[in-house]
């Protein structure tokens, strides 16, 4: 059995030899054949390019031809062959990316003696390439599988698919959570019938209607409540499309949905709080209003009345008192301005009014302003002119300029403060130079806070009351301008505001200089129709006219106003007109007496009012305007213009 079996395998192995030395001459395969000694005997022609095999290597032993050793297991397969008699296939990577099929087999003689063995290698690149391709293609594809079933089950968005029957065909995990039910407690059902509230039925039948027929290939977002186990609505964003057959054919619909429910709370929580908050603010505006106008009655009427004293008195004791008076009135009106500035500032009650302007017309201003304030102090203040142009809004800083100019001057005790600007790209920056004090590097950022002043432990009230660079630092971030600090102690600093640069101004009025005091004219005589609803503010008024030779009439409203004009025969010069009176504002009383007197009488408006809608009216108005607390001085100036005019 044992002898049969050999001649057997002797007569295959035969035929292989037999095989082989035919297909020596002209085949394409590598193929080398090796004695039992593992020393090649020959090899074909494609064995020299594969290998780089060459003739002389014939009798050299296989596991010393450098090419051949990228085949790590050749020799010892070549040794289990020839030892077993067993063929054997092995498939191996070249380094130039190329693979191989290697087959060893016995290699037997004529007489029929095992003399070595034959190997041969077949390249299988190709195929390699395409098993590659298909088991990357098959990855890819098993990997958006998992990919897209990832995102069904955990992404935060509901997948939910309907078929023509209205029930439900697919549901992801997202959705389950939404509805708090179990998949298989879900697929099948009526979607409409379980899952919508009652109210909401119609509607969203009738969309899924429209995308089922075709009438709508896609509806983008649509927003309706679902129904949950528990009873809870949740309100849901959808985006619908179709679901087709292999035939193009709608069999259903697939939708997408996002739980909005707490979005949508949020923003109505938001937009309640935003009106609380602006109605709140409005609040806070209009008592801002009331609270300028109502406390600057009283401050007037105490400034007529200190102004009236003055002109009565002739102690110089007296005078002295009076003097004080005055002081204290004026750093109460400072006060005042400057807590409800900040206080505006804070309810957001001021709304920029923005116009091109040059930037040389505030340097004058403040010129004008501090020129006596410095030499008083015997500082130099020098202003360099600027022919650049900007677009701000012109009073807001002029008051950042302002503050900044009178800390200056505040805290220079000798030397000098310039004034100037300097240009950049499409920027410019006012800067105010000092050769005061200087500020320490660890005080630059607390010197913008309230009530913040370096050097005043005994808070001087000659050094003002340490708001002026907070209300600026304010200022700039509403106007958006950068506000910057640099300092050396002990040798000066320097403030700047960076402002926008344009290349035009639009037409503004001329900047003069200021000037002496105009002589006031010879009062006396003057008829002037007094309207003011305050009675201190009215009798202080009064008094102080009619020190000055004035006569005076007075009224507390519009109606007595017109009673009185038309009693007095109309022998009225002059009309001084509180802006907030009951009924009609002071300036249509005015307009009224005017139209009745058929002549345009000169008229003063004075007002307490500091909003914007009142100095808008009372601007325009073409009247002379006085804003409350009036310095006597200052009414005096405006009589006596309007009765010179």
């Amino acid at each position: 059995m044992v002898n049969s079996h050999l001649e057997e395998k002797a007569r295959e192995l035969e035929q292989v030899n037999e095989d082989i030395s035919d297909l020596l001459p002209s085949t394409d395969i590598a193929a080398i054949f090796l004695d039992s000694e593992f020393r090649i005997r020959q090899f074909t022609p494609a064995t020299k390019r594969l290998f780089k095999s060459i003739d002389s290597d014939i009798g050299r032993r296989i596991s010393d031809i450098s090419g051949v050793s990228a085949d790590a297991e050749l020799l010892p397969d070549a040794r289990t062959v020839l030892d077993k008699l067993i063929p054997i296939e092995k498939e191996f990577e070249l380094g130039d990316d190329h693979w191989y099929a290697r087959r060893i087999v016995p290699y037997r003689t004529e007489d029929n003696r095992i003399d070595g063995i034959a190997v041969t290698f077949i390249d299988i690149t190709e195929r390699k390439r395409s098993d590659l391709e298909n088991d990357v293609a098959d990855h890819v594809i098993s990997r958006e599988r998992d990919r897209a079933q990832q995102y069904l089950d955990v992404a935060g968005v509901i997948i939910v698919a309907l078929a023509a029957d209205e029930t439900v065909s697919l549901i992801n995990q997202r959705g389950c959570e939404v509805l708090g039910y179990k998949e298989n407690e879900i697929v099948g059902r009526n979607w409409f019938d379980n899952f919508l509230p009652p109210g909401q039925t119609g509607y969203v039948k009738s969309v899924f209607e429209r995308v089922l027929s075709g009438e709508i290939k896609q509806n983008k977002y649509v927003e309706n409540f679902v129904l949950n186990r528990s009873g809870e609505q949740r309100l849901i964003a959808w985006h619908n499309t179709t679901l087709l057959d292999d035939k193009g054919n709608i069999v259903g619909t697939l939708s997408s949905g996002e739980d909005i429910t707490e979005r949508k709370q949020a923003e109505q929580e938001l937009r309640r709080a935003k009106e609380d908050a602006e109605k709140a603010n409005e609040a806070k505006t209009r008592f801002l209003a009331a609270a300028n106008h109502d406390l600057r009655q009283p401050l007037a009427a105490l400034q007529m009345f200190n102004s009236f004293l003055a002109k009565k008195i002739n102690d110089p004791q007296l005078l002295e008192v009076v003097d004080n008076q005055k002081q204290a009135l004026s750093s109460i009106t400072e006060l005042l301005d400057t807590y409800l500035n900040l206080s505006r500032l804070e309810a957001g009650a001021i709304d920029p009014e923005i116009s091109e302007f040059p930037a040389n017309d505030l340097l004058v201003r403040m010129r004008n302003e501090f020129i006596q304030q410095a030499q008083d102090k015997g500082l130099g203040l020098h202003v360099v002119p600027c022919t650049l142009v900007t677009r701000s809004d012109r009073a807001l800083l002029d008051r950042i300029l302002e503050n900044l100019v009178s800390n200056a001057l505040k805290y220079t005790d000798c030397g000098k403060v310039l004034i100037g600007c300097r240009r950049q790209s499409d920027t410019f920056r006012f800067e105010v130079w000092d050769t005061g004090r200087g500020i320490a590097n660890t005080e630059l950022d607390a010197i913008f806070e309230e009530f913040t002043q370096l050097n005043n432990p005994a808070r001087e009230k000659s050094k003002g009351l340490g708001l002026g660079l907070s209300i600026a630092s304010q200022l700039a971030r509403l106007l958006n301008h950068r506000l910057k600090v640099r300092s050396v102690s002990g040798r000066g600093s320097v403030f700047s505001v960076e402002v926008p640069r344009v290349k035009a101004a639009s037409p503004v009025p001329t900047v003069v200089e200021k000037t002496q005091s105009s002589v006031i004219t010879n009062l006396n005589g003057l008829g002037v129709l007094l309207i003011e609803d305050n009675p201190d503010m009215r009798d202080a008024t009064q008094l102080f006219l009619e020190a000055l030779g004035v006569r005076v009439i007075v009224a507390a409203t519009g109606v007595e106003a017109m009673t009185l004009f038309d009693a007095s025969d109309r022998q009225i010069d002059l009309l001084i007109a509180d802006y907030r009176l009951p009924g009609q504002n002071g300036i249509e009383v005015i307009a009224e007496i005017q139209k009745a007197s058929g002549r345009r009488i000169p008229a003063i408006v004075v007002t307490g009012d500091t909003s914007a809608e009142a100095v808008l009216e009372l601007e325009s108005s073409g009247h002379q305007v006085l804003y409350k607390p009036v310095d006597s001085e200052e009414l005096a100036q405006a009589v006596s213009q309007a009765a010179g005019g």
